[in-house]
């Protein structure tokens, strides 16, 4: 067969076939790639799958936020009405917290609010021991006043009697008495109840001690005394009665029954239990007439006593008051009391005593929970201005709660 040249030859035909081999296969690959690219866009991303060791997330671990617990519903009381409770006491944010020579004090029981109570201008008021917005409890100045443990109750005096007043509602409770309740009533531990002591009509007497449950109730006869303080396990109540013409503290149960005297606390000027089997207690020094400076001894209910602090002879003459115990029972507050109001409020601890007063006199308040030290500086009697402070043990730390507020 010849060989066909030029256009429509046999080699120009095969050339066209190959073209068109070409294009069909090029098509094809780019429909091909066309339905890849397709694919990849419309379908979903895969999830991703566990770390494997050494790997890290793209997205740093986001700690979920904690759901707040809604805060229960006081139980109610018997009668059906809510039970009261503490103080609603705006703003962030106290032992013994009290002793007998004083009135004040602060509300340290742990469950509650840590409140603390002082005169302003004419009212008596509570604070929140951390700071906050003051409270008025009562439009009117009183001989004394007690703030219960749990911050809920003050105590305060009140013509022939006291008055009970719930510090949420200013509703007001009158115990009555016979005559005068002249010192502070103390306060159980729980708050539960409180003694008192109602004065004698001979001076050279001691008084009559009574108990009252906190909302008012239930009263009793304990025995006699003056100036009483519940033990901080509220099993005791020590209070001063005169023996042998001679003011001695005695300690009784606190459902009543026989007194034992504290052999080492003849002429006590004053005191404060230092724990469940012990006290502090202001005698003069053995021996030496009643006017020369007196001493703080430890004395033990089993008998037994330890002098651990004595004014510094040939000073200004002084006494020594408003001893409080701090809740942990290491430290005591106290101060050296003079003339025209002068007042040097001192910690004593492990047989050293650190002076509160920097330059202005300064007056025993309390204690916090924590065993912080509450106490008033400036001296009233002098014209001075006066600050509600707060300052830890050893002195550190002050701070002005309240300006303008006495004790």
């Amino acid at each position: 067969m010849a060989e066909r040249d030029g256009k429509g030859g046999y080699w120009s035909g095969l050339e066209a076939a190959h073209r068109r081999r070409i294009l069909l296969w090029g098509g094809l690959g780019v429909t091909l790639l066309a339905a890849v690219v397709a694919a990849a866009l419309i379908m979903p991303p895969a999830e991703d799958g566990p770390e494997r060791p050494g790997e890290r997330s793209a997205e740093p671990t986001r700690t979920p936020e904690a759901t707040p617990t809604p805060t229960p519903e006081p139980d109610p009381s018997p009668d059906g009405a809510p039970a009261p409770g503490p103080p609603p006491m705006p703003g962030p944010d106290e032992g013994n917290g009290s002793g007998p020579d004083a009135g004040g004090g602060s509300g340290t029981d742990a469950s509650g609010p840590h409140l603390v109570a002082y005169r302003f201008d004419g009212s008596i008021r509570v604070v929140r021991t951390d700071g906050g917005e003051p409270k008025v409890v009562l439009e009117q100045d009183v001989p004394w006043y007690s703030l219960s443990p749990d911050g809920r109750t003050l105590a305060y005096g009140a013509d022939r009697g006291f008055d009970l007043v719930d510090i949420a509602s200013g509703r007001t409770t009158r115990i009555p008495a016979r005559s005068p309740v002249a010192s502070p009533a103390s306060w159980a531990p729980d708050s539960s109840w409180l003694v008192y002591s109602v004065e004698a009509s001979d001076k050279g007497e001691s008084g009559e001690l009574r108990r009252v449950s906190g909302d008012g109730g239930g009263g009793a006869l304990l025995g006699t005394g003056s100036r009483p303080q519940v033990s901080p396990d509220g099993r005791r109540v020590a209070s001063v009665r005169v023996s042998r013409g001679t003011p001695v503290v005695a300690v009784i149960p606190a459902g009543g029954g026989a007194a034992s005297e504290v052999a080492a606390t003849q002429g006590v000027r004053g005191f404060a239990w230092s724990s469940a089997k012990g006290l502090y207690a202001v005698v003069p020094v053995e021996g030496d007439p009643a006017d020369t400076p007196p001493r703080i001894v430890l004395a033990g209910l089993g008998g037994g006593s330890e002098q651990v602090w004595k004014v510094a002879p040939g000073g200004r003459a002084v006494t020594l008051a408003d001893l409080r115990t701090a809740p942990d029972g290491r430290s005591l507050l106290f101060a050296e009391v003079g003339d025209d109001g002068y007042s040097r409020a001192k910690v004593l601890r492990a047989g050293k005593a650190l002076d509160l007063s920097i330059r202005r006199d300064t007056y025993p308040v309390g204690w916090t929970a924590e065993s912080s030290v509450l106490f008033v500086e400036g001296n009233a009697f002098q014209g001075e201005s006066t600050d509600l402070m707060r300052a830890k043990a050893d002195g550190t730390g002050r701070r002005v709660l309240v300006r303008g507020a006495a004790r």
